[in-house]
C-alpha cells in the first residue's frame, strides 16, 4: 500500500466527512475505508487532530469568562461570549492542533482580517 502524506487541513477535512458519515449510521470501519485510510490512521488521526472535548470547552468557557463577569443583562452576556469566541478561535493557540489557532487550521489562512477580529467589547 501506498503511503500517502496529507496536510493537517486535508486531515481535518476527512476527519469531518467521516464524522458525518458515522452520524449516518456508517461504521467506523466503513467511514474509514470512505476516506481512504485505515482504522488505525482514522483512530491516531481523530486522537491527534479531532480537537478538544465539548465537555472540556465548556469548563474552559466557564473557567475564563463566566465565572468571571457579572453581565448586566443578556445582550451584555453574548457580546463578551463572542469576543471570547474571537479570542478562542482567532488568537489562541491549541496544543490539539500543534500550537496553531482553529482559524488557521480550518480556513488555510494565517493572517487574520480585521473583520474577524474584534479589539474592544461593545
Amino acid at each position: 500500500m501506498v503511503r500517502k502524506t496529507c496536510t493537517p487541513e486535508q486531515i481535518v477535512n476527512k476527519l469531518r466527512e467521516a464524522e458525518v458519515l458515522i452520524s449516518q449510521g456508517v461504521t467506523i470501519i466503513e467511514a474509514s475505508r470512505k476516506i481512504g485510510v485505515t482504522e488505525q490512521t482514522y483512530y491516531r488521526w481523530r486522537k491527534e487532530y479531532g480537537g478538544m472535548k465539548v465537555e472540556r470547552l465548556i469548563r474552559t468557557i466557564k473557567e475564563e469568562e463566566i465565572y468571571l463577569h457579572d453581565y448586566r443583562d443578556p445582550s451584555d452576556a453574548q457580546s463578551l461570549l463572542d469576543l471570547f469566541r474571537q479570542d478562542y478561535n482567532c488568537v489562541r493557540p491549541h496544543q490539539a492542533l500543534q500550537y496553531r489557532v482553529p482559524y488557521e487550521v480550518y480556513t488555510g489562512r494565517t493572517i487574520w482580517p480585521t473583520s474577524v477580529l474584534q479589539k474592544t467589547a461593545p
